[in-house]
C-alpha cells in the first residue's frame, strides 16, 4: 500500500484534497506532509490504529468532511477528539445487527457536540445515542438511515433546524420526520424519504406529513414519498402550497386512482414548470396510461416520466 501512496507524494505537483486512508503510517512517507496538508475530506474506519492518527492529526490541519465507517466493536476511542472545525460529517456503520458500540457513538457523538456549531451537513446511519442533533443548529442537509423500522428515532420531533434545504432519509418512519419537518424555517428545497416496507406507514401519518410540508415547505422543489389511494386528494393541497415544486417521485400507487392524480397535476399546471414524475411499484402498467402520459407531456403539464425504477432518484439539469 505504501508504494502505492508513494507513487503519488513524489510528484510535486499533486495536491491532493480528498483521502480514503488505510490503516498505514503515510505520515512516515517522505514529502506526504506537503501532499495531504491541503486535505480536506478524509474517510477512514474507526479501526485506524492510534499510530496512523496521530500522524494524520499533525499532517492534516484543513480537514473540512469526515466520514468515519464505524465498526460494531473494537472502535478506537482517540479518533473522536482528531478534528475540529468540520463543516460536512458522515457516521457511516459496516455492519447490520441491531446492536453495537454504544459507549463509543456516545464518545464519538459527544466529542462532535463540542464544535457543532461548524457542521452544515450530517449524515447518520443508525440511530444517534446522544442528544446530538439537538446541538446541530446550522444544518442545511440530514441523511438518515437505519437498517430496521423499529428503530423509533424519537429525538427527531424534539429537533429544530431553521436552516435546513434538504432532508433525506432511508427507513425512517414517516412520523417522526413529519414532527421534524415542523420545526423548520421555510428553506426546505428536498424531502427524500425511501419508506418502502414501513408496517407503521398509514393514511394519517401520510396526511401529518403533507400537511407539515404544506406548512413548513413552500420552497419545496423535489418530493419522494408513499402516497396511498385514500391520500391522494391530499395532493392538491401540496401542490398550491408549493409552486415551485419540479420533481415528484411517488413511491406506492394503484393504477386505478391515476385518473385523479393526473386531474390533481393539470388544474394545478397553470403557471408552474412541467414537472418530473418518478413512480415505482406501479400495477397495471399498460398502453391506456402510456398514452394518458404522453397527453399530458403534449401540454405541458409533464416534463418527464419513469416508473419501475427501483429508486433511482432523478437527475436534475
Amino acid at each position: 500500500m505504501n508504494e502505492i501512496i508513494r507513487l503519488f507524494v513524489n510528484d510535486e505537483n499533486t495536491n491532493i484534497t480528498h483521502i480514503y486512508i488505510p490503516n498505514c503510517q503515510i505520515h512516515l512517507i517522505p514529502e506526504a506532509k506537503r501532499c495531504f496538508s491541503e486535505i480536506e475530506f478524509l474517510s477512514c474506519n474507526t479501526k485506524t490504529s492510534d499510530s496512523v492518527l496521530t500522524g494524520l492529526t499533525d499532517m492534516c490541519q484543513s480537514i473540512k468532511e469526515l466520514e468515519l465507517v464505524i465498526n460494531v466493536k473494537n472502535n478506537n476511542h482517540e479518533i473522536a477528539r482528531s478534528s475540529k472545525k468540520l463543516v460536512s460529517v458522515s457516521f457511516l456503520t459496516s455492519y447490520d445487527e441491531s446492536a453495537h458500540d454504544i459507549l463509543f457513538c456516545e464518545v464519538l457523538e459527544n466529542s462532535l457536540i463540542k464544535h457543532a456549531n461548524t457542521i452544515q451537513h450530517f449524515k447518520i446511519t443508525k440511530q444517534p445515542t446522544t442528544q446530538i442533533l439537538s446541538y446541530l443548529i446550522n444544518l442545511k442537509s440530514l441523511e438518515l438511515a437505519s437498517d430496521f423500522y423499529n428503530e423509533k428515532w424519537h429525538r427527531l420531533e424534539n429537533f429544530s433546524t431553521p436552516f435546513l434545504q434538504i432532508l433525506r432519509a432511508r427507513r425512517v418512519s414517516v412520523k417522526p420526520l413529519a414532527g421534524l419537518i415542523e420545526n423548520t424555517s421555510g428553506y426546505l428545497t428536498e424531502f427524500n424519504i425511501n419508506n418502502g416496507g414501513d408496517s407503521t406507514l398509514n393514511n394519517r401519518i401520510i396526511i401529518q406529513a403533507i400537511q407539515a410540508i404544506c406548512k413548513k415547505c413552500p420552497n419545496l422543489k423535489y418530493l419522494k414519498l408513499s402516497l396511498m389511494s385514500t391520500n391522494i386528494l391530499e395532493l392538491e393541497k401540496l401542490l398550491i402550497n408549493c409552486q415551485y415544486l419540479e420533481g415528484l417521485y411517488i413511491l406506492k400507487i394503484d393504477a386505478i386512482y391515476w385518473g385523479n392524480l393526473f386531474e390533481i397535476l393539470a388544474k394545478s399546471s397553470p403557471n408552474r414548470h412541467p414537472m418530473l414524475l418518478h413512480f415505482i411499484q406501479i400495477l397495471q402498467f399498460d398502453l391506456e396510461h402510456k398514452n394518458l402520459i404522453e397527453k399530458y407531456k403534449e401540454e405541458g403539464i409533464v416534463k418527464s416520466f419513469a416508473y419501475n425504477i427501483f429508486n433511482e432518484d432523478f437527475e436534475w439539469d
